[in-house]
């Protein structure tokens, strides 16, 4: 009898893109204690993104969602860099640039090239890029996942995991663990890209067994009213 997979906890992860999405994702990271890299273009966007995580955890500190000590544990879990040399050591590695299928292609391009760990997850936020396409950029397309946040990051709970066809079940069970285990997300499943936003209009029951846990429900709901989610912007 096979034994039950349990995967790993991650303990380093690093973002590429440090925008709005990017730096809600980084800032969800920090705040579940992984040391967390972002890695922007230049040194300018560098200061951009550490300053969109400041104002973040600000606010969440004035609303008293954070302590803080939250706040100076993860302050102390993130860095800012323009160098992808820094993601060389991480374990998970989501992809936070802006949407356009060429750009995506050569950041994976880049990180397959980079990465040290014959087990890292190649994860991207595309909310439309088939997730194929990105594997395929790569010598490791069993790797590769969309983990699909929704905006504003650290508020809204529902993330969507996307499969490929090659994507394989430990990597899925490992990007599942993630975000439900350490990040305290609610997961909903989808294969080959990001579709959600195709059902934004419809009523969350649409969804069916999709939605792997009855609170996913009334999350989905909530994230339609939600004033700040950016559907057409979450990737």
């Amino acid at each position: 009898m096979a034994r039950p997979f349990h995967p790993m906890e991650i303990e380093r992860m690093g973002v590429v893109g440090g925008g709005l999405m990017g730096s809600g994702i980084a800032e969800m990271g920090a705040r579940a204690g992984i040391d967390t890299v972002v890695v922007e273009v230049d040194g300018d966007a560098a200061v951009r993104a550490r300053q969109r995580v400041e104002a973040s955890m600000a606010r969440a500190l004035r609303s008293a969602k954070l302590t803080e000590e939250a706040v100076e544990s993860a302050r102390g879990l993130l860095r800012y860099t323009a160098d992808y040399e820094a993601l060389r050591d991480r374990e998970l590695i989501v992809e936070a640039v802006f949407e356009a299928e060429s750009e995506k292609i050569k950041v994976f391009s880049a990180l397959d090239r980079m990465v040290d760990s014959p087990s890292v997850i190649l994860a991207s936020n595309t909310s439309s890029i088939p997730i194929m396409k990105l594997a395929m950029a790569t010598q490791r397309p069993a790797s590769v996942i969309g983990i699909h946040f929704f905006n504003p990051v650290p508020v809204l709970k529902l993330v969507e995991l996307v499969t490929s066809l090659l994507t394989a079940d430990e990597t899925a069970a490992r990007a599942e663990a993630f975000a439900t285990g350490q990040l305290g997300k609610l997961v909903i499943r989808s294969r080959h890209r990001a579709d959600l936003l195709e059902h934004r209009r419809l009523d969350a029951p649409v969804l069916g067994d999709r939605l792997h846990d009855q609170r996913a429900v009334g999350e989905l709901r909530h994230v339609g009213d939600h004033p700040h989610a950016g559907f057409l912007t979450c990737a």
